[in-house]
């Protein structure tokens, strides 16, 4: 009888390696009586469904060449829980026994079956929630001009406008450049905000000595 160990680690494993997964794996199923064949995917996700290794491992069990198939955690064979009952539906179509050793499964007992779909379920839920977390980072992210959050270039300055324009009107040799570095803000949200309003005012002062 022959097992297939099916080994999965993601590139966000740091430090592991399928090796730390084989060991222990292939000790077991040979104590269970089954002659261990190797089936190892490195740096691969388990939310992607379809994946090199393991869709060969099922093209196996399709053909029954397997009797069971063992992994290190239920992580490592899938993510969602849609996925791992319709890898479990193909096991048990195929008289193919599934192996968990890190939860202790074997879903040739109903007691592993139940506990098979409860552990699936418990996986997406947390799965769901992570998704959701990373999704109202991105969303603050957003608001705050950055992936990590932080705001872009300089913070935004607290500006008092009627010192400004006083300024300007009394300094008009100072330039909208040594204006910008001195109040701290950017030249073009000094066109866009400040020009537009001196402007007006100096019109508004050309006027009164019209008058």
């Amino acid at each position: 009888m022959n097992a297939a160990l099916y080994l999965r680690v993601s590139t966000v494993d740091k430090g592991q390696n399928v090796q730390v997964q084989e060991e222990p794996l292939r000790a077991w199923v040979e104590r269970l009586g089954y002659e261990p064949v190797v089936y190892a995917e490195d740096g691969i996700s388990g939310a992607t469904t379809s994946r090199p290794v393991l869709d060969l491992m099922m093209m196996v069990v399709r053909r029954r060449e397997v009797q069971a198939v063992a992994v290190w955690k239920l992580d490592r064979l899938g993510r969602s829980l849609a996925h791992l009952l319709q890898l479990l539906g193909e096991f048990e179509a195929n008289g193919v026994r599934l192996l968990v050793h890190g939860m202790a499964i074997d879903t040739s007992t109903p007691q592993g079956k139940l506990f098979f779909s409860m552990v699936g379920a418990f996986s997406e839920f947390e799965r769901a929630l992570i998704a959701e977390r990373v999704k109202d980072g991105m969303a603050h992210a957003k608001r705050h001009g950055t992936k990590t959050g932080r705001p872009i270039g300089r913070p935004k300055a607290q500006v008092d406008f009627s010192t400004i324009f006083d300024t300007m009107l009394e300094n008009p040799e100072l330039s909208v450049a040594a204006a910008a570095r001195r109040w701290k803000v950017s030249r073009g949200w000094f066109y866009d905000h400040v020009v537009p309003m001196l402007r007006e005012k100096g019109q508004e002062k050309g006027q009164e000595k019209e008058a």
